[in-house]
């Protein structure tokens, strides 16, 4: 298969899939080609099962385009951001498939440099932790999309994740990591949406249901709640 890039100056949408393998020197090359333009939109997807871990070395996208509006990374990526790249000012959608701990520090980065972003969705890979603190402190966020997979059953680990989103309208939680959630400021959620899971439900503790209510009642108030069938099974333990 064979691509060529022709010589641009601007392009306003770069949207690439590739549902087979490729030489990973090539796709880096296009990627860094690509956001060396002024390109406001940028979608990338690479094959990849999303329901299991990722093999590396991953691709390497280097954030280096302040134009961006939106950005759709449906496979994993080693997302990077060069300290030259203060801010994406007009950055508004944001789609990531991340890997914890590898992705943490950068996805940190991220959010708290994208001063307009109302749409964020989050696919997170839990690569063998114990400790995670996951903070989303995004004030003009307005739909939070929050997929937790761990490979495992349900041990109890020292995983926080706090959402500080003063304007949300819409949430969907779906997690079989059984983390800790505080949810602060959420006064106007309009639909939301919980899948609190597990592989094993043997492995219930109480501390899983404690959790659950915890999750709970930080939604002071919603329009729509819809609760994944599973979900009432932790609470039942």
């Amino acid at each position: 298969m064979y691509f060529k890039i022709a010589t641009l100056q601007t392009w306003e949408v770069f949207n690439l899939s590739c549902p087979v393998r490729i030489d990973l020197p090539r796709l880096n090359t296009w990627i860094r080609y690509v956001l060396s333009l002024n390109i406001g939109k940028l979608s990338l997807y690479v094959n990849h099962r999303p329901f299991e871990l990722p093999e590396f070395p991953l691709p390497i996208c280097n954030l280096t385009c302040s134009s961006l509006v939106s950005v759709d990374l449906r496979s994993c990526f080693d997302i990077q951001i060069p300290d030259s790249v203060v801010c994406f000012p007009h950055l508004k959608s944001l789609d990531l498939n991340v890997i914890f701990p590898n992705n943490l520090a950068v996805l940190h980065r991220l959010l708290s440099c994208c001063p307009l972003l109302e749409r964020l969705r989050l696919w997170c890979y839990l690569d063998d932790l114990e400790v995670l603190n996951l903070d989303i402190s995004v004030p003009t966020l307005k739909r939070l999309d929050l997929w937790l997979q761990e490979e495992g059953y349900a041990v109890i680990r020292n995983y926080e994740i706090i959402i500080n989103t003063p304007y949300l309208e819409y949430l969907s939680i779906h997690d079989n990591s059984l983390a800790h959630y505080v949810l602060n400021n959420l006064y106007g959620l309009r639909d939301v949406h919980i899948g609190y899971l597990t592989q094993n439900y043997g492995d219930i503790e109480p501390l899983h249901a404690i959790r659950l209510l915890e999750l709970f009642h930080g939604i002071r108030s919603t329009d729509i709640l819809t609760l994944h069938p599973d979900t009432l099974i932790i609470y039942d333990k």
